[in-house]
Parts: structure tokens; C-alpha cells; sequence
């Protein structure tokens, strides 16, 4: 890599350290906030942030103008008895799904956005329902098909399944179980508590992260495993992501490393990205690729004890780091820069048990010199 690339990615990733630290505070939830999804830049709701909550409420939220802070757009109770744990949009911005504690999945189109014209500030919308189904036991994976000729299909983790499931007509295209691999760390048999895809140009596969401390590629037209990462450490697996083509692939773990693997290599990892920081920042439970696109990819990484860092993508070296002290983070969203605007939306959500009004926080990264 380059002195100039290697220095802007230095300058970018100070820029999003800095922006964690100072970013603003949304409050409406009644409990911890265990993931967010934002929808897609080209899509009819630009800079929609979706969340899912602890009190069994999914949340749109929008800002009204680019000046104005983020409001709730749309509210759905979806796990009338138990929390909501996934949400996502599909690549058109026009779906949205969720999947809860209690197994139930459920399907909404997206929340009209908020005219220029509208008078006064409505109480919030309520979602149209597309379809609805549900299986036993915990839904830790609700994930559209990024590519442009599948936009309605959605496939489902709950424990150790995965379900294929085609929301245009209403029915599961097919479902495969995940066995343990051998030195399983959890000792409870194999469970997905996350999963990822490269973009649309990249190839139809799907990578699920499985509590054996492995992350198992299948086909995404068939469900067939033609592959499987290992961990470097004794520890399982909590979260993915690929990078955009999807030669790389990052894995944040429960014993707070996060590693990045060549998939075009027949070594194990290309490094474990976590040196320096692994000590006390907690389980990592979410990973990213940023930008998906251009010579600058880092990789962004999210902890139970609110560490934020930025990572370059091909050496795994610490580029920057920060901590919301206090503020467990379970997920985050971060939105694309659009052609109209140099920045892009990162949203931190988590919180604590019995908290109530917990915020989550959003923050507008400058992608200027990107």
C-alpha cells in the first residue's frame, strides 16, 4: 500500500474515532437497543436508521431535514413477550425484517419519508405487514440477498438452522442445520449468532458465524458449505463481515480479538487485528468493512465494553481506537456516503440491563478524503 492511501486511511479513521467520542445521543428506547441496520443510499429513505429493541419495539428513525436530529419516522411492536434482535433492510430499501427472541420473523415495507411539506411532527407510523412466519428458539440472523435479482430473499439463523426464505411468495426455499465441529468452546452444540455477504458484485455466497469458533461459507442459491474459517484462538465466533469483493473476511470473536482472514490463501489468518487493544475490551459483536468500495477498506469493530476501532483492512494494523466508557455496544449501522453528501451515518446501539429511555448514538463521518 502506498504512503498517500496509507496516510489518508490514517486521517479517515482519526476522523471516525473522533467523531464516536463527540457523537449525539438518541433517546426513545425503553431498553437495550441490540442492533441497527441503515437503509441503503440509493433506496426512497436515504439515511433511515432501523433498530431493535429490548422491549419488543422496532424503530425507524429518520431525520426530517439534513439539519434536523433523528426522529422516530415508525414504530412496530414485534415480539410482543420477548426482545427483537435483528433488523435489516433489503438492498432496495423498500423491506424491512426482524427476528426476535421468541423466533418470530416478521416483514414490513419500508415507512414513507418525511415530506418537506409536512406541517407538524405526526405521532409515529405504523409498519405494513408483508409476511410473518416463525421456528423455535432464538433468531440472531435476519439478512436480505444483496443481489439486485433476489431483493426478497431472506435468510433466517434461529440456534443452529438456517432458513432460505423467499418473502415474494411466502415460503422457505430450503433450510440446512449446522453441525459442531470438534473442540466446540461453547460446549452446547452449534449455534449462528451471526452472518454476512459480500455486495452484490462480489460472489453468492453467505458466511455464518457459529459459536464452534468457526465462520461456515455456503452457497447462497443452494445452501451447500464450500468453505469454512477457523478461528485462531479456543473461543467462538460472534459476528462477520466480508469485504466488498469478498477476498477478506473479519471476524470478531467472544474473547475480544478480531481477526481477518485472505480467502484466497491457504494459511489460516492474515493477522489477528486485535493486538494492543484485546485485553479487556470484551466480546466484539460487531465487525464491518468500510468503505465497501475504493483502495481505502478498514475494518471497524464494535465491543461489549464500548470499544470502537478502525482497522487497516489488509495488514490489521491499529489505525485508531476509542471507548464510550459504560456504554455496552451491541450492534452497529453505518450508512454510505451518497453522491449528493461527503459524509456517511454510524450509529453505536447497546446499553444496560434495566436502563430506561437508553440511547443509542449517531454520528456523521466525513468521506471526503476517501
Amino acid at each position: 500500500m502506498c504512503e498517500a492511501v496509507r496516510n489518508t486511511s490514517e486521517i479517515v479513521a482519526r476522523g471516525v474515532v473522533d467523531s464516536v467520542a463527540s457523537a449525539q445521543q438518541v433517546v426513545g428506547h425503553k431498553g437495550r437497543v441490540f442492533d441497527a441496520a441503515a437503509a441503503p443510499a440509493h433506496c426512497p429513505t436515504p439515511g433511515a436508521i432501523a433498530t431493535a429493541c429490548e422491549d419488543g419495539l422496532v424503530r425507524v428513525w429518520q431525520r426530517p431535514s439534513a439539519e434536523d436530529l433523528l426522529r422516530v419516522r415508525a414504530c412496530e411492536k414485534a415480539a410482543p413477550k420477548d426482545e427483537v434482535l435483528r433488523v435489516s433492510w433489503n438492498n432496495e430499501g423498500a423491506v424491512l425484517a426482524c427476528g426476535g427472541a421468541d423466533g418470530g420473523v416478521h416483514v414490513w415495507s419500508a415507512p414513507a419519508p418525511f415530506r418537506i411539506d409536512e406541517p407538524t411532527p405526526r405521532g409515529p407510523l405504523k409498519l405494513k405487514m408483508l409476511d410473518s412466519f416463525a421456528h423455535e428458539g432464538q433468531c440472531y440472523v435476519t439478512d436480505f440477498d444483496p443481489s439486485p435479482h433476489a431483493p426478497q430473499q431472506l435468510f433466517v439463523g434461529v440456534e443452529g438452522d438456517l432458513y432460505a426464505w423467499d418473502c415474494a411468495v411466502h415460503r422457505e426455499r430450503y433450510s440446512v442445520q449446522i453441525q459442531s465441529g470438534e473442540g466446540d468452546p461453547s460446549g452446547e452444540g452449534a449455534f449462528i449468532s451471526g452472518a454476512a455477504m459480500p455486495s452484490a458484485s462480489g460472489p453468492p455466497v453467505l458466511g455464518l458465524a457459529v459459536s464452534d469458533g468457526t465462520v461456515r461459507i455456503l452457497s447462497r442459491d443452494t445452501g451447500e458449505e464450500v468453505g469454512m474459517v477457523s478461528c485462531c484462538r479456543d473461543t467462538q465466533a460472534n459476528c462477520a463481515s466480508f469485504s466488498a469483493c469478498g477476498n477478506h473476511l473479519a471476524i470478531g470473536t467472544n474473547e475480544g480479538t478480531v481477526e481477518i482472514h485472505d480467502l484466497r490463501s491457504t494459511t489460516s489468518a492474515l493477522c489477528e487485528a486485535s493486538t494492543g487493544l484485546e485485553m479487556g475490551q470484551g466480546p466484539i459483536y460487531s465487525v464491518r468493512w468500510w468503505p465497501t468500495a475504493g483502495p481505502h477498506n478498514m475494518v471497524l469493530s464494535a465491543s461489549f465494553k464500548g470499544f470502537v476501532a478502525v482497522w487497516e483492512g489488509h495488514t490489521g494494523r491499529l489505525l485508531a481506537a476509542t471507548c464510550k466508557e459504560n456504554f455496552p455496544i451491541y450492534g452497529t449501522a453505518l450508512s454510505e456516503a451518497s453522491q449528493t453528501s461527503s459524509s456517511a451515518e454510524l450509529t453505536l446501539v447497546g446499553g444496560t440491563t434495566g436502563v430506561f429511555g437508553t440511547p443509542f448514538f449517531s454520528t456523521q463521518v466525513d468521506c471526503s478524503a476517501i
